[in-house]
């Protein structure tokens, strides 16, 4: 009876294990069945929305940012897409449950509803602080993907880099937020300042200017006679005549050589990091994104 007893409750063990298994097995992407709580329920009827222009476009799950740094952000941030039309969103979290970090950061694009206009165009920076996989991956939607090209992804990325190595995430985030309002309102991330555009613009100018000159003096020139130089004071005697005649020197050309040394742009990485970069990429939506990521 007892031997019985035992084989009866084995089998019972092991079918709640094998159950257990099954259930890992066919989870879709998750850890222990656990999704974040903005997942949908339903994905195959889940359909592309904005969400309320009230909505913080800062969630910080992961507590980097101190109240401050984060009211700040956020009013950056809605004063340039205010000005811009185009959305601005910063995501933290301790873990991507397991999924893939650029599948993870399309996921919050899409499904937290950021974006902006018809096309939902916007860039939204997520960043995972996962001690065994830290990272920080910006995601970019609509129009602002075409923007969002591998040298701008890269030097973006370079300005977070060089932050979140020293621990200072709120000034990393500011700066990043300021420098995407250089690409949408610029083109560049890094344009050129006034001030060097001032002087590129001098410089060119001189450079034209002394060449015009030396063609207008070197026609004059060329009708003169030629000049020839007095090394002793008989030179300066009119020839038939004991009157010195006045003497001079006359300067036909002058010619100045400048070289404009331009400044060097920031390479892939340049900062220390090296970024993981895509132009097609889509989370669980299918909604295609622009992506690059880089470990800190």
């Amino acid at each position: 009876m007892k031997s019985g007893m035992k084989k009866l409750f084995a089998l019972l063990l092991l079918l709640v294990f094998s159950f257990c298994l099954a259930s890992a097995a066919f989870a879709d992407d998750d850890i222990l069945g656990l999704t974040p709580d903005w997942f949908p329920e339903d994905l195959n009827n889940w359909q592309q929305f904005h969400c309320s222009p009230s909505a913080p476009r800062v969630i910080d799950r992961a507590g980097i940012l101190n109240p401050q740094e984060e009211e700040l952000i956020e009013q950056r941030i809605r004063t340039i897409s205010a000005d811009t039309g185009k959305d601005i969103a910063v995501y933290t979290d301790v873990t991507a449950y397991g999924w893939p970090h650029a599948i993870f950061a399309n996921d919050v694009y899409d499904f937290l509803g950021f974006g902006l206009g018809d096309d939902y165009s916007g860039l939204v920076l997520v960043v995972i602080m996962d001690p065994a996989d830290r990272d920080f991956t910006t995601s970019a939607g609509g129009s602002v993907q075409k923007l969002f090209n591998e040298k701008h992804a890269n030097e973006l990325d370079d300005i977070l880099y060089d932050h979140f190595v020293q621990g200072a995430y709120g000034a990393g985030v500011l700066d990043w937020v300021d420098h995407v309002e250089n690409l949408y309102t610029t083109g560049e991330v890094n344009p050129v300042p006034l001030s060097r555009r001032v002087t590129t613009a001098a410089i060119i100018s001189a450079i034209v200017g002394l060449l015009g000159g030396s063609v207008t003096t070197g026609a004059a020139g060329g009708k003169m006679r030629t000049v020839t130089t007095a090394y002793s004071a008989q030179g300066h005697l009119v020839p038939g005549s004991f009157r010195a005649g006045p003497g001079r020197d006359i300067l036909v050309n002058h010619t100045v050589n400048r070289i404009y040394d331009p400044p060097q742009p920031k390479s892939s990485g340049s900062s220390g990091g090296s970024s993981s970069y895509s132009s097609h990429s889509s989370g669980h939506s299918g909604v295609s994104h622009s992506s690059s990521s880089r470990k800190f």
